[in-house]
């Protein structure tokens, strides 16, 4: 028999992702960075697709200027952090639903 006392409500939630984990302060500087890329090119804009290269290479200068000491990008004045994260994101999407976009040198340099 099912318990009705409050607060025993059962939930089965073993093997699913616990999004209570991800900190929501780099969620909000995400958003922003969404926000920006809304503004400068249309919402959901790089849902059409693009070249693997081009969010990677994105993500990497923003790394590259945030490892240099730069916080924030001048452009946007947002993490340069945040630029990087929104970047990935686009890609590890990509990588699930873009595969034409798959322009690796890699697969070109493996015996």
């Amino acid at each position: 028999m099912l318990s009705q006392e409050k607060g025993s409500g059962a939930r089965f939630n073993g093997g699913k992702p616990d999004f209570a984990l991800i900190p929501l302060c780099t969620l909000e500087d995400e958003a922003r960075v969404w926000e920006y890329g809304r503004a400068k090119y249309a919402a959901w804009n790089w849902t059409k697709g693009m070249a693997w290269s081009i969010p990677f290479a994105c993500a990497m200068r923003h790394i590259a200027a945030w490892q240099r000491g730069e916080e924030c990008d001048p452009e946007s004045g947002l993490p340069h952090l945040a630029h990087a994260m929104c970047n990935l994101r686009m890609l590890t999407l990509y990588t699930q639903t873009y595969q034409v976009g798959d322009d690796r040198p890699v697969k070109e340099l493996q015996p």
